[in-house]
């Protein structure tokens, strides 16, 4: 049972789905949280063929890791722990690394601490875990070898009922065990359909996301955008995108740009599927109602949270809806 990582599970089901779907690559992730918060138990309820934890590298370590993934076609690293993955002195060796199974592919590798080939290119995925901290001291490393660019960043952090519902299960069940974990299923990479009556809220996600992030053009946020669509519609087994995984990728957005919990995902489902389906707004009543788990205080702190950061807007009588395309543009000439 993942308390208060709901959102963060469902982006990992999202972006491992992505192996799954034909012609797209699998993309670099940063999690990002204090320490405590639950990063490597997250990464470790997960289970899956070439869902591949990893604990400890060194230049034999990699070796051996990237002659394992010979055998593979696809699929994630996964370091629960970056910092206590390797040491001061090979961090830089392992980025270089990651940039490449992210980029053009790992064929060939001659360092002094290790040799290896391949006769094609491997492409894998990477999830890494980290502390805010400790990241802001690995920027420039990652930056050296270009790697900060191609990760995204998913920083979540918790509401005090979450706080305290953790306490409460621990109090009475102890720790949670890893006896029963999430499945990640491996299929043959199909083609995934995105209608053109969803382009609009694509182009929605891809400018609302570049503008939040800083980016100077939209063209990687909605390149990002169009493929956690698709591997939203594979989670639900579907060969064509529809309105609920726009509105599941809207509801991950607060994650993707600054520090997101599981409420701001739930308001902005709540209000994505009302936008989105019922071409409506919807009260703060309702959404305080919506959220049970949660009192009223949080739930009207988190609302002004997402309407500041723009997330959401709202009308004179307090109702809320997620931004149109024309909004979203009126924002940014505002700026």
């Amino acid at each position: 049972m993942l308390i208060g990582l709901r959102g963060a599970e469902q982006f990992i089901k999202i972006i491992w789905n992505i192996n799954n779907v034909d012609g797209e690559n699998p993309i670099g992730v940063l999690l990002v949280a204090p320490p405590g918060l639950g990063k490597s138990y997250l990464l470790t309820s997960f289970r899956g063929e070439n869902f591949i934890i990893m604990s400890d590298i060194s230049g034999h370590g990699l070796e051996k890791i990237l002659t394992e993934l010979k055998t593979k076609e696809r699929g994630y690293l996964v370091l629960p722990d970056i910092i206590r993955a390797f040491s001061r002195h090979t961090s830089t060796a392992l980025f270089a690394v990651l940039n490449m199974c992210l980029e053009e592919g790992i064929t060939r590798i001659a360092r002094a601490d290790m040799t290896f080939e391949s006769s094609k290119p491997i492409k894998f995925g990477f999830i890494g875990a980290i502390t805010p901290k400790e990241l802001d001291k690995r920027i420039k490393e990652m930056e050296s070898v270009g790697l900060l660019s191609r990760l995204l960043q998913f920083r979540f952090t918790y509401t005090k009922q979450d706080e305290q519902r953790i306490i409460d299960y621990i109090s009475k069940n102890g720790m949670p065990t890893y006896e029963t974990k999430i499945p990640l299923e491996l299929t043959k990479p199909m083609p995934v359909i995105m209608p053109d009556n969803l382009t609009e809220f694509v182009k929605i996600l891809g400018v609302y996301l570049a503008k939040l992030k800083g980016d100077a053009v939209p063209f990687r946020a909605t390149k990002l955008v169009r493929r956690l669509l698709k591997g939203c519609a594979i989670m639900h087994k579907r060969t064509v995108v529809e309105p609920i995984d726009c509105i599941v990728v809207y509801s991950l957005l607060p994650f993707l740009v600054d520090v997101g919990t599981d409420l701001d995902y739930r308001l902005l489902y709540n209000i994505g599927k009302q936008t989105i389906l019922e071409k409506n707004q919807i009260s703060k009543e309702t959404l305080v109602n919506n959220a049970r788990m949660y009192d009223k205080k949080t739930v009207c702190e988190r609302l002004a949270f997402l309407e500041s950061k723009r997330f959401i807007i709202s009308d004179e009588k307090g109702n809320y809806k997620m931004p149109t395309l024309e909004e979203v543009m009126e924002n940014e000439e505002a700026d």
